[in-house]
């Protein structure tokens, strides 16, 4: 009953403590420190900063002698006095629940543990590990279902370093911490003077970083570059610099004509100027290169934009210079007929001159003898032309070379032939009212002309007799005739008379009578 007695003590004093102390939460560093060391139902005491804890079988005064000094262990020291007048406090860590059991004559506890002999009738190990993850102010049940245990879980306000002065987080109780974050202005070393920057904890912290004009060294003179803060710095570097130009004179030539080009340098760079790569360009052909003032001369075979160029080398630095030349080629073609008038079917000779200040293959093409010609005879810019009509003719060729073409035309006059005139122009037959009239043929005679006792000349057509009727009885006509072509008429032939008969005589053939 001793112990008994002694045990109902401890209990009262262990919920007791549970009590007063169950919800004051322990410095997060030694928050688990009595829960490793101290033994199962023991209790933990420990001063409210931290600094220092033991555990007891029981709640103990200062001087660390307490009811029963034996069953505690951690009082190393002579005082239990806690630094910086901070609250010395306890807390129940492991609780295990007391119950009398008459049929065991002693009392239960946890883990199978008891101080008397014999078991627990109702066959539970009676546990308040539970109270461990329940929060002060709330009671869990053990294995058994019983629910006297008060929770004695350590709040923890770890969120309260990570959480600015001022505002507050929330621990794992529910309950709340005070920050204790400090805004901090590291960022203003990297932020402009006149700007701000966060500082974590909603503030604002002014820049502290000056603008810099260290890359002015490294900047020509008449450049800027930037100060690092939105400004700019003045370039300090001396800087040399070297242009040149090239003129081309005149700018626009044909081929075979000269460009001269001269070289003007500038810049601030000084010494002596050292030209090279002289070029022309596609096509072109180099003349007359001064090196000492950077001229040239240029020519070109082929039409199109041509670019010469030239290097300039002074002071260690070199450019190049560039002009443009526009390049035209002339073409000439002259054809020429031999002989230029012909009379119809007589054949003319053309032939084809080149000339001007292109160069290359020459191509002919498009060979023609104008209207009523006919051609033959081919051989490159030659060619034969024949007429049948008469009149002006306009023969033709194309002529190509280097990109460029032409075409060449002259005139061949064509006339005809000239004729006689009829021979043996007579009177074949006569009536009294009709004289047949007959004369030989011309070669090359298209039509005749009949010319009757002054009437108006008939063209009698391609015909060597004509029939004059409606004529008086014995009464005397003439005829003259010429022969015609496409050209012209030939001259009348030597006038005859022929005499109608009399209305009483018979038909007669006439002699010729030619008139004086």
């Amino acid at each position: 009953m001793i112990h008994q007695g002694k045990y109902v003590v401890i209990l009262i004093a262990i919920f007791f403590g549970i009590l007063i102390f169950g919800t004051h939460t322990a410095n997060a560093a030694y928050s688990y420190t009595c829960h490793t060391a101290c033994y199962q139902g023991w209790i933990c005491i420990y001063c409210a900063d931290g600094s220092w804890s033991i555990c007891s079988s029981t709640f103990i005064d200062s001087t660390c002698t307490g009811s029963n000094p034996g069953n505690y262990v951690g009082c190393a020291t002579p005082s239990l006095t806690c630094s910086n007048g901070s609250v010395l406090t306890a807390r129940l860590d492991y609780f295990s629940r007391y119950g009398q059991d008459t049929s065991c004559g002693g009392y239960c506890q946890t883990y199978g543990q008891t101080f008397n002999t014999g078991s627990c009738s109702d066959g539970c190990i009676h546990s308040s590990e539970c109270a461990l993850y329940t929060c002060p102010g709330s009671t869990c049940s053990d294995s058994c279902g019983a629910t006297y245990y008060v929770g004695c879980k350590i709040t923890d306000c770890s969120c309260a370093a990570s959480t600015c002065v001022g505002s507050v987080c929330y621990n794992s109780c529910g309950g709340t911490c005070a920050g204790t974050k400090s805004p901090s202005c590291s960022c203003a070393a990297n932020t402009c003077v006149g700007s701000t920057c966060s500082n974590g904890c909603g503030g604002t912290c002014a820049g502290t970083k000056a603008p810099s004009c260290a890359c002015a060294a490294n900047t020509c003179t008449g450049s800027t570059c930037s100060n690092g803060c939105g400004g700019t710095c003045a370039g300090t570097k001396s800087c040399l610099t070297l242009t040149a130009a090239l003129s081309a004179s005149p700018a626009s030539i044909t081929t075979g004509q000269v460009s001269n080009l001269t070289t003007t340098v500038g810049g601030t760079a000084t010494g002596a100027i050292t030209y090279s790569g002289q070029s022309c360009g596609t096509g072109g052909t180099i003349s007359n290169i001064n090196y000492t003032n950077g001229s040239f001369s240029c020519t070109y075979s082929t039409p199109g934009y041509k670019y010469p160029s030239i290097t300039v080398t002074r002071a260690g630095l070199t450019t190049t210079a560039s002009s443009s030349i526009t390049v035209t080629g002339t073409l000439t073609a002259t054809l020429t007929a031999s002989p230029a008038s012909v009379i119809t079917g007589q054949a003319s000779d053309l032939t084809t001159a080149v000339g001007g200040t292109i160069t290359g293959t020459i191509t002919y093409s498009a060979r023609s003898c104008g209207a009523d010609g006919t051609i033959s005879n081919i051989s490159g810019g030659s060619f034969r032309c024949r007429y049948s009509t008469p009149g002006t003719k306009t023969a033709s060729i194309t002529v190509t070379r280097g990109g460029l073409t032409t075409t060449a035309t002259t005139n061949i006059t064509v006339t005809c032939p000239s004729l006689p005139a009829p021979l043996n122009a007579r009177s074949t037959a006569q009536t009294t009212t009709s004289i047949t009239w007959a004369w030989n043929a011309v070669s090359g005679a298209t039509y005749y002309l009949a010319h009757l006792n002054n009437n108006t000349p008939v063209n009698v057509g391609n015909v060597t007799t004509r029939l004059q009727s409606g004529l008086t009885p014995s009464t005397s006509y003439w005829l003259e005739v010429a022969a015609c072509d496409l050209c012209s008429c030939s001259a009348y032939s030597p006038r005859i008379t022929a005499k109608t008969l009399n209305a009483n005589q018979p038909p007669w053939q006439p002699t010729l009578d030619p008139v004086p």
